[in-house]
């Protein structure tokens, strides 16, 4: 771990050292804000190996299995992703 970074715009980066190891292939972070999350921003910050990607979701609590919602995936070719996080509270 290690190779990717995600902040809300307006504050501080978050490292992959903040994240928590859950599974052999996923981890967590709880994001806050005074103000609604519209938008998450995040980046790999090495090359992942060519059969790799980074798949996003985001859930609110609680936090059940059903509430995740897939944003979209980071990879080498596209190393960087801003999220519209709005279009899923609003679905």
């Amino acid at each position: 771990m290690g190779s990717f970074c995600c902040f809300v715009p307006g504050q501080p980066l978050i490292s992959a050292a903040s994240f928590t190891q859950v599974d052999a292939n996923r981890w967590t972070v709880n994001l806050t804000s005074e103000r609604p999350i519209n938008e998450l921003a995040a980046f790999i910050t090495q090359p992942l190996q060519e059969s790799e990607a980074l798949g996003c979701h985001i859930a609110s609590a609680p936090f059940e299995e059903g509430s995740w919602h897939y944003l979209g995936a980071i990879s080498n070719a596209t190393p960087s992703v801003v999220f519209k996080t709005r279009l899923v509270w609003s679905a």
